[in-house]
């Protein structure tokens, strides 16, 4: 996925910004905020046939995010190009006693690959203010790992995988102050996605419980992954264009 990542940013960004390199600007950063992960969380628990009761002790937190960009000026008070993304956040059930243990356990990482375009609508005391907005997709990959334990012996554990694609757009607000060239830039926006269901992409084997016809847990649900959530986000970047600074 990485290289894909890579080889697109290059194709469709690459040239333009090497030809107007004196417009570019280039920077990292972080955001913090909240998932709606509801179809992820009622997946995390085990289904209501199953013996064990099983307690949900890490439920899809709100990771740290992290992104790269780079953008070119198209006219003084608009900018627009290409941000990369990588959100996780996974989820845990589990149970324990002196006959044995059971854990569950899920792993949710979205890359996303979006235009991002901002647009300056105020300016004072050498901080700028934008209306902005990101648009592209996510590619989202699930581990899911199911091991339970029973004294003395091993039972059994099932590990599988699964991807999907989300459409996402973010609106939001930002801020902005520059000093010789860098500038940090502080941002709130809410994140929209438009999930598509998880596919999976190994073979499924469904574990047995020691009683007939009992089951972890329904494979065969539907599910998505939503990253859709309120963010805040701060960033440091570089601006190859000068003229502006201030100093």
């Amino acid at each position: 996925m990485k290289k894909y990542v890579f080889r697109i940013s290059i194709i469709f960004f690459g040239i333009p910004f090497a030809a107007h390199a004196q417009n570019l600007q280039m920077g990292g950063g972080a955001t913090f905020g909240t998932f709606k992960m509801q179809a992820l969380k009622d997946f995390l628990k085990p289904s209501s046939g199953f013996y064990l009761p099983a307690k949900v002790v890490d439920n899809f937190p709100s990771n740290i995010g992290y992104n790269i960009w780079a953008s070119m000026n198209v006219i003084p008070s608009f900018s627009t190009g290409l941000i990369v993304g990588l959100n996780s956040t996974g989820g845990r059930a589990a149970y324990s006693d002196y006959t044995g243990s059971y854990t569950n356990d899920i792993l949710v990482r979205g890359i996303s690959v979006a235009s991002t375009n901002r647009y300056q609508v105020y300016e004072t005391h050498h901080v700028k203010f934008f209306a902005g907005l990101d648009a592209g997709v996510i590619f989202n990959r699930m581990e899911v790992k199911t091991n339970i334990v029973a004294e003395p012996a091993f039972v059994g554990t099932l590990e599988r995988k699964a991807k999907s694609t989300n459409v996402m757009f973010s609106p939001g607000i930002s801020a902005s102050r520059s000093f010789h060239g860098f500038f940090v830039n502080a941002k709130v926006l809410y994140e929209f996605n438009s999930a598509g269901d998880l596919q999976w992409t190994n073979s499924v084997e469904i574990m047995n419980s020691t009683k007939a016809g009992e089951t972890v847990m329904n494979v065969n649900a539907p599910v998505t992954v939503r990253w859709d959530g309120i963010r805040l986000g701060l960033a440091v970047g570089y601006n190859f264009n000068r003229d502006g600074d201030e100093k």
